[in-house]
């Protein structure tokens, strides 16, 4: 294919028999040896039972076909947890994808389709459960219904919390795959008025203070880094590069800029000598590059293999608290251990007790004024985890324009390339002035045709002319400012053989409000796979289009018509931040440059302002390879 422990029920999720009426009772009892004093919840559940199994449209990878149901709520109250119950007959399960979207019109994948090969979902998606949705059996779909507590895709159910839940909530379920049928039998949509950290044994959240001190000789930041047992060689490494490429861009600012390393596991510890050490051109060599090489990810003996959030910011609190002006906090994982007394218990523990221990140290940052950024990287990542350790129900996700206001964000995968485009954009929204007026040019490539075919793919129609989801929850795609139906082409574009040949479309946008200048776009070709010249025409090796303008056609070769080339082997400029040997090409793209300097003929490329506005804000280069004999 070609691609670019123990469940504990919320104490407010009442048994069947209760949830059936507006209003509820919480139970009484006690978690981690707090107290729980009787509380009111209000709740609506809603049933949607067809009269008889609906089948679900299949073969549509881009899910443009879908089967629709609704579920109309009368109750008008803040909504503050979703849990979904999901009915479905398929003999490969991994094959359906869904999607809920409120009664604003914020839409939001809730499975994604995988490699999940059982059969049937008989499931409640739920936002506190360490369950797996792909648990290795198969369901029973007879009675009793959504008797299985699975987590939504990266837990975006979670997305939902502070919308209004009156109106109609609509249901999208497709099957990305042909000639296996699957049913919807049944859902049911439970909206609640409290999240489960909104209970009396969790700590109160802290709002998260706002962040608008931009960045200068007195900021500092402190990172803390994710160093547990779930984070293999290769995810380790990728997060050295996102890391560094963070560093790098913090030490074009100016300042400079101070940054502190807490690095986690079952225990924590400061890094670098304790305290904050200028991100200088030197520093970053001689200091930080040293530490990502040779000491992070490799004190498992000192730091153990669980995940320890809480550990991880009473570090923080004890040791760069004084000085810090924010905290980016990064983890692959939900918190699965709690600390006890001057140790660690380095037993496994319910996510939710260790959330509810670690939300103590997180408050008393966001006490002192610092403002908590929380990133999960991988799916595994509950996003309801990650606003309780922010701003609760008030969370705002990380969109690339919000760099002074937002919270959270998930990167569904540890792809060094979204990882670190993420830690950028965050610091350049950090350290534009008043932390908003800054320019933020988004990437996004897609496979776009296959042997020349820009509608299927002629191996196994593989549809390419739709507009496809990348996956990751308010990414790149996701903004705003793209024009719509835009972002044309797949991300898994079928099967390939040899002597294929492939085009890929990489689209930009600049998304945020200043101009950007020096936009240089490389992009490194994939292994088994050559660049083909003149895949346009004599002479036209590559295509560009600035906004709806005239597209216009460019060489490969290092020469002064364009601004365009391909470095077939050898070094890359340190521009192109691309780490690794380029021993298969890299294509150099400049969208801005000097004036008269080639073609495309602009200097700055301009903060959009609006969908498609300005014309020049935006664009899109595509080339062509050919897959190895």
């Amino acid at each position: 294919m070609l691609n670019s422990s123990n469940w504990r029920q919320p104490i407010f999720r009442l048994p069947r028999w209760v949830r059936s009426y507006g209003l509820t009772a919480l139970f009484t009892g006690s978690l981690l040896g707090i107290p729980v004093a009787e509380a009111w919840a209000i709740s609506s559940t809603n049933d949607d039972i067809p009269a008889v199994p609906l089948v679900i449209p299949e073969g549509n990878s881009s899910c443009n076909i879908a089967l629709t149901r609704t579920f109309n709520v009368t109750q008008s109250f803040t909504v503050r947890d979703v849990t979904l119950g999901l009915n479905i007959d398929h003999t490969r399960r991994g094959e359906i994808a869904a999607f809920l979207t409120s009664p604003s019109g914020q839409r939001v994948q809730i499975i994604n389709n995988s490699n999940d090969r059982d059969d049937n979902y008989d499931v409640l998606l739920v936002n506190n459960t360490s369950n797996n949705l792909d648990d290795g059996n198969a369901d029973n779909t007879s009675a009793p219904f959504f008797d299985r507590d699975a987590p939504s895709f990266n837990g975006r159910l979670a997305a939902f919390y502070g919308t209004s839940s009156q109106g109609t909530w609509t249901l999208e379920l497709c099957d990305r795959r042909s000639n296996r049928t699957g049913t919807y039998n049944r859902g049911q949509l439970i909206l609640n008025d409290q999240a489960f950290f909104d209970d009396p044994a969790f700590p109160a959240v802290v709002p998260n203070p706002d962040y608008n001190g931009g960045c200068s000789a007195n900021t500092d930041i402190a990172v803390v880094l994710d160093a547990s047992g779930s984070i293999n060689a290769t995810e380790a490494n990728l997060t050295r590069q996102a890391v560094r490429g963070m560093l790098d861009e913090l030490a074009t600012i100016g300042g400079p800029v101070q940054v502190g390393i807490v690095e986690f596991a079952e225990t924590a510890e400061v890094q670098l000598g304790g305290g904050f050490t200028d991100v200088t051109v030197a520093n970053i060599t001689n200091v930080f590059q040293p530490y990502l090489t040779n000491t992070y990810k490799n004190q498992s003996a000192t730091l153990g293999s669980l995940t320890n959030w809480e550990a991880a910011f009473q570090e923080t609190v004890d040791e760069l608290l004084t000085d810090a002006d924010v905290v980016i906090f990064i983890s692959d994982g939900n918190p699965n251990t709690i600390s006890t007394g001057g140790g660690t218990s380095f037993i496994g523990e319910d996510d939710a007790d260790a959330l509810a221990q670690a939300m103590g140290p997180a408050n008393a940052i966001k006490t002192a004024g610092k403002h908590i950024y929380a990133f999960g990287v991988t799916e595994g990542v509950n996003i309801g985890r990650l606003v309780g350790i922010t701003d609760g129900t008030n969370s705002t996700v990380f969109t690339g324009g919000n760099g002074s206001t937002a919270d959270y964000d998930n990167v569904s995968t540890f792809n060094t390339n979204d990882f670190r485009a993420e830690l950028i954009s965050l610091v350049q929204g950090l350290c534009a002035t008043g932390g908003t007026n800054n320019p933020n040019v988004l990437l996004v490539k897609r496979i776009t045709a296959i042997n020349g075919n820009r509608t299927t793919n002629p191996n196994d129609s593989t549809v390419l002319n739709t507009v496809v989801d990348g996956g990751t929850a308010n990414d790149g795609d996701n903004h705003p400012n793209w024009p719509s139906n835009y972002l044309v082409g797949e991300t898994d574009a079928g099967r390939v053989k040899p002597g294929d040949e492939i085009e890929y479309t990489v689209y930009f946008l600049n998304a945020g409000t200043a101009n950007a200048d020096a936009v240089r776009i490389c992009d490194r070709l994939q292994t088994n796979q050559a660049f083909k010249p003149e895949a346009y025409g004599v002479g036209a090796d590559v295509q560009l289009q600035l906004g709806t303008s005239t597209i216009q056609t460019l060489t490969a070769a290092n020469d002064a018509v364009d601004r365009t080339e391909l470095i077939t082997t050898g070094t890359v400029p340190a521009t192109c931040n691309i780490t690794g040997i380029n021993t298969n090409g890299t294509l150099q793209v400049d969208i801005t440059g000097a004036a008269g300097t080639g073609i495309p003929s602009l200097t700055t490329l301009p903060g959009s302002t609006g969908q498609g506005q300005p014309n020049n804000a935006y664009g899109f280069f595509r080339f062509t390879t050919t897959v190895d004999q």
